[in-house]
């Protein structure tokens, strides 16, 4: 039981020391430098889906257009650490999710046979 409560009050004064350097949130040219970059990695990611064609350049298309969003939504909750900002994450997250998931079941049925 000893070891027990010695690593709850280890995790809790972590967690402590976490949240005050999640608060601090980034500069201003961090900030803009970083959505350059996020800019810059989605134009890439989108050339790379040219070499695909039909539903396999839809997923490509969705994986980049979510990754963005969700990296977008990231940059925020990190220059402006509210509340608010971290449910936009965890918003763009699932709705990335959705999009690749939604444009991977529109071949699904195609590829099933079914036996009558």
């Amino acid at each position: 039981m000893n070891t027990f409560n010695i690593k709850v009050a280890t995790v809790a004064v972590a967690l402590a020391f976490s949240a005050g350097a999640m608060a601090q949130g980034i500069t201003k040219t961090e900030y803009k430098a970083d959505k350059d970059r996020i800019s810059v990695e989605y134009k890439t990611a989108k050339s790379g889906c040219a070499s695909f064609s039909d539903n396999a350049y839809d997923i490509c298309e969705a994986k980049a257009k979510g990754n963005e969003q969700v990296a977008v939504a990231e940059l925020e909750a990190s220059y402006k650490p509210t509340t608010k900002n971290h449910y936009n994450v965890a918003v763009a997250r699932a709705e990335a999710d959705y999009g690749v998931a939604n444009r991977s079941a529109t071949t699904a049925p195609a590829m099933q046979k079914t036996s009558a």
